[in-house]
């Protein structure tokens, strides 16, 4: 445990080296650099798109966007790659065949474009009911709930529910109130039921792994702060749940990967949760000195272009 750890760290004293390229692309580097990119024809162009989209995140169009990407990208490489310029397809169905292959690994190996299609979808299920009466006692939940009335809350919020069963919100609210009431068990299935409906779900996702942190099961929490990962890749608070689970764990590498690119993050957004993953990286430090893992704390720290004293 984390807190068994026998540390007097106080302050956390490191250095970035701040890249000398966009930001976001800096994190898109970060988050494939174990992917198989630079391989295949196709993957070159993936890559490349990738990159693209990440300079033009705020277009709403994602359509269009991606075919822009996938176009410029293309001839990028059959242009810049002397291994490439031999294999640029003409044909009607080659340029089809390079399209569809090279969305299909773009949509499943690109963070920047995961984010984008789950905030997109956020726009569809985070929102009120289509149901007045469900939206009525969703309403009363909330003003319960405000109130520390729980039970009130709970029952207001099963209410909206049995008006509209697909009704994530209420589903995630009900979960927090449970959460609130120490129902832990309760709280786990509510949250469960509303990721059924949307798996992508941010709150969801992030509570549920916080009450499986609660009741230490840490193999349970880091598969859902993974997957909050996986679908909000610039998303901090993945990476934060996620390296304090794997120290639990004893996973130390992976744990340090995941503290150091959640500290980058809160450091662009300006967080006040920077100071979270400072403490975090320092329990990493102190463990993997015990462990006799510094020389590998020290080659990740360089890889991340933080200098930790």
């Amino acid at each position: 445990m984390i807190s068994k750890i026998n540390t007097y760290i106080r302050i956390v004293v490191y250095n970035f080296k701040e890249p000398k390229m966009n930001k976001l692309i800096f994190l898109v580097s970060l988050l494939t650099s174990t992917l198989s990119f630079g391989q295949s024809y196709e993957e070159k162009i993936a890559q490349k798109t990738c990159e693209c989209i990440s300079e033009d995140f705020e277009t709403d169009n994602l359509d269009e966007l991606l075919k822009r990407c996938i176009i410029s990208s293309k001839i990028y490489v059959e242009s810049n790659d002397p291994k490439e310029k031999g294999n640029s397809k003409f044909t009607v169905e080659g340029i089809r065949k390079t399209f569809r292959d090279v969305s299909k690994l773009v949509i499943e190996k690109c963070p920047v474009i995961r984010t984008k299609v789950s905030e997109q979808k956020k726009l569809i299920f985070y929102k009120r009911s289509d149901n007045k009466k469900s939206n009525k006692y969703f309403k009363q939940g909330n003003k319960f709930r405000n109130k520390n009335q729980l039970t009130l809350a709970i029952e207001q919020y099963k209410k909206s529910i049995e008006k509209d069963k697909e009704f994530v919100m209420a589903y995630d609210y009900l979960g927090v109130v449970y959460r609130m009431n120490k129902d832990f068990d309760n709280a786990i299935k509510t949250y469960n039921k509303s990721l059924a409906i949307f798996p992508e779900g941010d709150f969801g996702l992030l509570n549920i792994a916080a009450v499986y942190s609660i009741l230490k099961n840490e193999i349970e929490a880091r598969k859902h702060y993974n997957k909050l990962i996986n679908f909000y890749p610039e998303n901090p608070e993945g990476y934060y749940g996620s390296g304090k689970a794997n120290l639990i764990i004893g996973n130390n590498e992976i744990a340090l990967r995941n503290t150091l690119t959640a500290l980058i993050i809160y450091k662009d957004l300006n967080s006040n949760k920077l100071q979270d993953a400072e403490t975090l990286l320092g329990f990493v430090h102190s463990k993997m000195k015990q462990e006799n893992q510094l020389e590998k704390f020290n080659q990740i720290t360089k890889e991340f272009n933080i200098e930790f004293e």
